[in-house]
């Protein structure tokens, strides 16, 4: 028996098939993945040795190996060697790495304060995710509910408007890897006053509410108009967001359109204005208010009668000549009378009541008590028939009461 004999090399030994080289599925960040290279030698007998720029010489058939980012694209070669004559054939590898997103960045920062209308694209409301391969998909949250799929939380030149004033995540998410990362940004809206003006008639007040933000507001002096003429700036007692005005007379002279005024130093996206307002129309109920009349007529017995009187009501008015003993003729606008409102002379419309005498009787020449009436109460003035001929003072009644009237 022999021993210490080698079996000699052959020296037409080669490696007879190109290596290949196989892995065992996806590249995902902190997995493992194994390389395996193959190939035949003549000899019966290769020898594998996986080479990159970033790894050692492994001298291995399957190269097991713990996966990092810094691996895509990486080039590992494996070099298949015939232990017969050395000859070499080699074969390359590269993969690519999932891996991501680290980091979730909104550009304009946790917390923007914008002016109702600004444009969205110029407070750099998009998200940007870090480190993220394959490319990440955007999700972008309000409340729990998907408000947008890209980068940017609003469409191009999307106005800002108040109902936008809210929390928002930007959520970046890795289909190959399943990680997520999150970041999320506060968007305060200020945008100037909503009003309303609301009259209180049980209560005699008007209540002036403002809601904007900030809610630091400015109230002006409420403004009373009658028939567009300006009439009164009441002074108003002032709460947080609530201006409050008490009108005590609760008379003709609380009528009129009520204008508010308020600002919190922010102007309006579509007015342009800094200032808002808004209107009431009160239509205070009183006893009639009696303007003119003709105290006394001078008539032909047999011949017919119309008394007329020019008065303010509201609501309208009614009058009877010693409790109905003449009918309404007619009820209708009466020309404009001149009231004072607060002092200040307003044209308005009044009402003019003619009664109707169709026969006058001897027993008519006499003084006669007309009176005036609606809902809220009643008035009465005298009214003398005379016989033709007879000389009486026709001078037009005036009557002054809270607001002045002129008969125009």
């Amino acid at each position: 028996m022999f021993t210490g004999l080698k079996t000699p090399h052959n020296r037409n030994a080669k490696v007879t098939s190109s290596p290949s080289i196989t892995s065992n599925g996806p590249v995902k960040e902190g997995t493992r993945i194994k390389l395996t290279c193959t190939a035949k030698c003549d000899n019966s007998t290769c020898e594998y040795t996986w080479t990159s720029e970033l790894t050692s010489p492994n001298k291995t058939m399957i190269l097991d190996i713990p996966v990092n980012r810094s691996y895509k694209n990486e080039e590992f070669k494996c070099t298949v060697r015939d232990t017969g004559d050395n000859d070499t054939k080699s074969v390359t590898k590269t993969f690519d790495v999932f891996y991501g997103p680290d980091k979730v960045t909104v550009a304009a920062g946790s917390s923007i304060t914008v002016v109702e209308g600004e444009l969205s694209d110029k407070r750099n409301l998009t998200c940007k995710a870090l480190n993220c391969n394959p490319k990440c998909d955007f999700t972008w949250t309000r409340n729990e509910k998907n408000v947008s799929y890209t980068t940017a939380l609003f469409p191009t030149n999307r106005q800002i408007l108040r109902d936008n004033s809210s929390s928002y995540t930007c959520t970046a998410s890795n289909v190959k890897t399943g990680s997520k990362a999150s970041s999320s940004v506060q968007i305060k809206v200020q945008y100037a006053p909503d009003v309303t003006l609301s009259w209180k008639k049980n209560e005699n007040t008007l209540i002036c509410r403002a809601t904007g933000v900030p809610n630091d507001y400015t109230f002006s002096k409420i403004q009373q108009k009658v028939e567009d003429v300006l009439v009164k700036r009441h002074d108003v007692t002032v709460s947080g967001d609530t201006a409050t005005l008490n009108l005590k007379d609760k008379d003709y002279q609380d009528t009129g359109k009520y204008e508010c005024f308020v600002d919190n130093g922010i102007i309006h996206y579509e007015t342009k204005n800094k200032t808002r307002n808004k209107t009431t129309q009160i239509e205070v109920e009183d006893k009639p208010v009696l303007v003119s009349s003709k105290p006394s007529y001078n008539v032909s017995k047999g011949s017919s009668l119309n008394i007329s009187l020019t008065l303010y009501s509201y609501p309208e008015a009614q009058a009877y000549i010693d409790h109905q003993w003449a009918p309404i003729k007619s009820v209708f606008a009466a020309p404009e009378v001149e009231v004072k409102f607060h002092e200040i002379p307003v044209k308005i419309g009044g009402q003019e009541i003619i009664l109707n005498l169709n026969e006058v009787l001897e027993k008519h020449f006499t003084k006669h008590t007309v009176y005036i009436k609606n809902i809220v109460g009643n008035i009465s003035t005298d009214v003398t028939i005379f016989p033709e001929g007879m000389y009486r003072s026709l001078k037009i009644f005036n009557r002054h009461v809270t607001f002045n009237f002129y008969k125009l």
